[in-house]
């Protein structure tokens, strides 16, 4: 089997969806089962000498079956806690310093114990604590012990919505925890900290406070991101212009990064050891050269925090190191396989991580598409080998066309990716990377590492350094704030689902063996399908005969996305329930590009409160929309009218369906007083703002087919759930049920679908 490593790697990727897939359903049987049968592929692998790669294919693929299923089942001792009605002490480490804003502190903290009337229970788990009218002085090691509500992470259960749950385990964060006051923060002693927080701290609290003392804040930002991997201190207009120019690659601290610190230093140590001629003959310097090399490379990960994306990297990095020991560099494809193998043994649910895929394919990308991008134009800009430069000029000219070339395989291939994870296309990408990543590799990181080397030995050498870095950041900087100024830096697009990422792979492959005619046949055919889908999707949205109205979950608050005959959309407010959340940016929006929504036509708001506009602020600028100016109008055979009556601002007419717009079961008996609705032609939504007013008459006659109530939670909400569940109609919950999608057909059919999207058990 020629480069067994691939295939094996593709066999333990294919061993852990399959366990993802059963997740639902895995039970001791299975695992049993599943163990029989590993242990049978042993015995028959050692038994016998034919179908060895097939066995060992078979072999892996169980593997992954039993590593996925082990990382998925793990639980965690706090999720009873946070069931809990009444608040709990607990007792923890601060990990990490305390990033505070407004005297709201945030913080990572690892639990040791919890404390109820049935006495003390150890623990030993990681979760976010938020400290309200913070006034303490909190560091890591710091033991605490503090009264608490517990919460679960949780998700907005939209189609399309972004996995947080799953992020945070896959982060070590069992849940969340909220503290009132700093008065209930009680400073218990210090503490050695956990394994590696004892090693990073000690590395990045004395580079920290150096940085602080030296830096003006924006910079401080941007030095604690790239080399101490700390975002948290970064402002939001500095990483939205970073994004916007196609860099936010160069502010987390992962392969880029970590592949320049193992480059320059392999290249320094090497030139360092040729200096000394008798070291030369005695030695390989190349492979002693990789050897040492692994030191500053495990050094600058422990600086950055050691956190789950580093130590990926790190694993990267150093098998390409010991494949230049052991020679087998020019196997690359096998390097990069070997280094997912360990990675996925160790971390089996980083094949889920954004950041872990982004990594992978774009190596892959890289070492497959790299040879024909370089060749392609080199051969347009020098057609012949006599024209040529000769000297330092062809040095400069094959460095940058290797990091053009670079960048563009690296778009190519990670361009799906980059829609389905940020729905952005960075246009401008390729020259902001050949004019920022130069300044990033070869000024602002080495100097600022050599910085901090020096910061033992003398403090005035490394400011002077630190002040280098800082000059060459303010010129990337500035180069960055250029592209991103541009009106077509970057374009705001839908998301693309699993089969048109499946067909650009696809089609992207077959470009690339075209010469071939079954490949020539084979672009046609995914040119066809890609055109087939493009029509059904167009027809969904620009041409839809129904009426769809899809109620969103956006926690506490209420918004609805109507879908008018015809293609023509209204968005009803946008949530708004919390002050430190922007719901418009990280909900609806995600919603809108999954649904392959590019244009909201209006916006109409029945609460127009400044903050309720100042949210939707995006979804006008990003998806064009306007405020609807007058409340009673005709869209398209569609009546929306407003009332003056407080508990009905909002009616919806279809086909002689009514959707009825309520705040409470006061609204719900005037909607149906002087008969002016028939109960059994209307659908009523109850709006979250006054769940509170619940009376209710069971004598009432008039019984809705369909009832849906937006937001809000709690006793409030189960009191008006048997409210409406003891008057006959069926009732939904965004909080409890997820995105509620309604369709009124022409034939005046009511269809009420829950788009749950993803409220599973994160993974």
């Amino acid at each position: 089997m020629k480069r067994p490593l691939i295939f094996l790697f593709l066999a333990l990727v294919a061993g852990i969806l399959t366990s993802y897939l059963l997740q639902t359903r895995y039970n001791h049987i299975k695992q049993t089962y599943l163990l029989l049968v590993f242990i049978f592929l042993i015995i028959t692998a050692c038994l016998t000498n034919r179908y060895k790669g097939v066995i060992a294919c078979l072999l892996f693929f169980m593997l992954g079956i039993i590593f996925g299923g082990n990382a998925l089942k793990r639980g965690s001792r706090l999720i009873p806690y946070t069931r809990y009605h009444e608040q709990i002490v607990l007792e923890g480490i601060v990990l990490e310093p305390p990033y505070v804003n407004k005297k709201i502190a945030r913080l990572r903290c690892r639990i040791r114990g919890v404390f109820t009337r049935n006495g003390h229970n150890p623990v030993n788990e990681d979760i976010i604590l938020t400290i309200y009218r913070y006034n303490l002085m909190l560091e890591s090691g710091d033991r605490i012990r503090f009264l608490c509500k517990l919460k679960e992470i949780k998700n907005f259960c939209n189609p399309g919505a972004f996995d947080y749950r799953a992020f945070m385990k896959r982060k070590g964060i069992a849940c969340k925890a909220y503290v009132k006051d700093g008065r209930y923060v009680v400073f218990m002693g210090k503490q050695d900290l956990p394994f590696p927080y004892n090693i990073t701290e000690a590395l990045r609290s004395p580079i920290r406070n150096f940085f602080k003392k030296e830096l003006q804040p924006n910079s401080f930002g941007i030095f604690s991101a790239i080399i101490l991997g700390e975002r948290k201190n970064l402002d939001n207009s500095t990483k939205e212009m970073i994004n916007r120019a196609g860099l936010g690659h160069i502010l987390a601290v992962s392969g880029l990064h970590i592949g320049l610190v193992a480059w320059l230093s392999f290249i320094f140590i090497k030139w360092l050891m040729l200096r000394s001629y008798r070291l030369g003959l005695a030695f390989d310097v190349k492979k002693l050269s990789a050897i040492c090399t692994i030191v500053p490379v495990i050094g600058y990960c422990l600086i950055s925090g050691f956190r789950i994306p580093t130590q990926r990297a790190m694993i990267m990095i150093l098998v390409f190191l010991f494949s230049v020991i052991l020679e087998k560099q020019d196997d690359i494809p096998s390097s990069l396989c070997l280094a997912g193998l360990i990675i996925l043994s160790i971390f089996p649910l980083s094949i889920f991580s954004a950041s872990f895929q982004l990594s992978f394919v774009a190596v892959a990308g890289i070492i497959w598409l790299m040879p024909y991008i370089k060749g392609y134009i080199l051969g347009f800009i020098i057609p012949t080998h006599d024209q040529l430069p000769k000297g330092i000029m062809s040095k400069f000219l094959f460095y940058f066309l290797d990091l053009i070339s670079v960048s563009i395989s690296a778009l190519i291939v990670l361009l799906p990716l980059i829609l389905y994870y940020f729905h952005r296309i960075p246009l401008l990408s390729i020259p902001a990377n050949v004019s920022t990543i130069p300044i990033l590799g070869l000024w602002v990181l080495p100097t600022g590492l050599f910085s901090i080397s020096l910061l033992p030995v003398s403090y005035k050498l490394a400011t002077l350094f630190l002040k280098i870095s800082n000059f060459g950041m303010e010129q990337m900087l500035s180069i960055i704030r250029l592209w991103a100024s541009m009106p077509c830096s970057s374009i705001w697009f839908f998301q693309p689902n699993i089969l048109e990422i499946g067909l650009y792979y696809g089609l992207l492959f077959l470009i690339t063996k075209r010469n071939h005619r079954i490949a020539r046949l084979g672009i046609l055919a995914i040119c066809l399908i890609i055109l087939l889908d493009t029509i059904f999707w167009v027809n969904r949205i620009k041409f839809n005969k129904d009426l769809r109205i899809t109620f969103l979950d956006v926690g506490r608050g209420g918004c609805a996305l109507i879908e008018f005959p015809m293609g023509k959309k209204m968005l009803i407010d946008g949530g708004g329930s919390s002050p430190n959340f922007n719901e418009a940016r990280m909900v609806i929006a995600p919603f809108l590009w999954y649904s392959r929504i590019l244009k909201i036509d209006y916006i109409l708001l029945l609460h127009p409160e400044g903050r309720h506009m100042n949210r939707l602020s995006f979804i006008a600028r990003i998806f064009g929309a306007k405020k609807l100016r007058e409340l009673n109008a005709n869209i398209n055979g569609v009546t929306i009218s407003g009332s003056n009556n407080k508990d009905i601002p909002l009616e919806i007419g279809y086909k002689g369906i009514s959707i009825i717009f309520v705040k409470d079961l006061q609204g719900y008996k005037q909607a149906y007083k002087g008969k002016v609705h028939d109960p059994e032609n209307s659908v009523l939504v109850f709006l979250p703002c006054g769940i509170g007013n619940i009376r209710y008459n069971e004598n009432t006659r008039n019984k809705p087919k369909i009832c849906i109530v937006l937001g809000s939670k709690g006793k409030k909400l189960d009191l008006l759930f048997s409210c409406l569940k003891r008057s006959g109609c069926k009732v939904y919950s965004t909080y409890k049920n997820g995105a509620i999608r309604m369709e009124i057909k022409e034939r005046d059919e009511i269809k009420v679908k829950e788009m749950r999207g993803i409220c599973h058990e994160g993974i």
